[in-house]
Parts: structure tokens; C-alpha cells; sequence
């Protein structure tokens, strides 16, 4: 489903799947006592969501030293191509 509503193509299907396993591993669950996360349980802690972004969000590359010039920028908005 998160692969179909940003068009993203099926090779990226193991990149949604640890995406949406680590979304889950953070959200509350009743299948455990005290209503707490999978990853509360398992490692104690509890678990931070600062990390996660938005599926496909806006992402820039790094231009390496020699391949600009001083006041070029150092870098690049990524376009995801869909004929990857």
C-alpha cells in the first residue's frame, strides 16, 4: 500500500517493509500487558520517534569536493526516476 500511493516502483518493496515493521515496532499495541510498544517490551526503553520521516520525502545528494566549484552548491535535490 505505501509503495502504490507514492508511486514508487515493487523493487523498493523491502525498504517499505522494514519502514512500516519499524513504524509498528514503535506504535502501542493491547496484545501486550500495560498497553505498551513491541520495542518498550523488548529492550525496556522507550522508543523514539524523531527519526521517522515521511515515506518518499524530499532527499538531497552530496556533491564530493571535485565536482564543484566554490560557489556551487554542495548539493543536489534527488529526483526518483521511474524507469529504475
Amino acid at each position: 500500500a505505501m509503495l502504490s500511493e507514492v508511486g514508487l516502483l515493487k523493487k523498493f518493496w523491502g525498504d517499505a517493509t522494514l519502514h512500516a515493521a519499524n513504524i509498528i515496532n514503535r506504535v502501542l499495541t493491547r496484545a501486550l500487558k500495560d498497553n505498551i510498544t513491541p520495542f518498550k517490551a523488548f529492550t525496556g526503553d522507550k522508543p523514539s520517534v524523531s527519526h521517522l520521516r515521511i515515506f518518499r520525502c524530499k532527499a538531497f545528494v552530496h556533491v564530493p569536493d571535485e565536482c564543484h566549484q566554490k560557489f556551487d552548491a554542495k548539493s543536489i535535490k534527488y529526483k526518483l526516476h521511474t524507469n529504475l
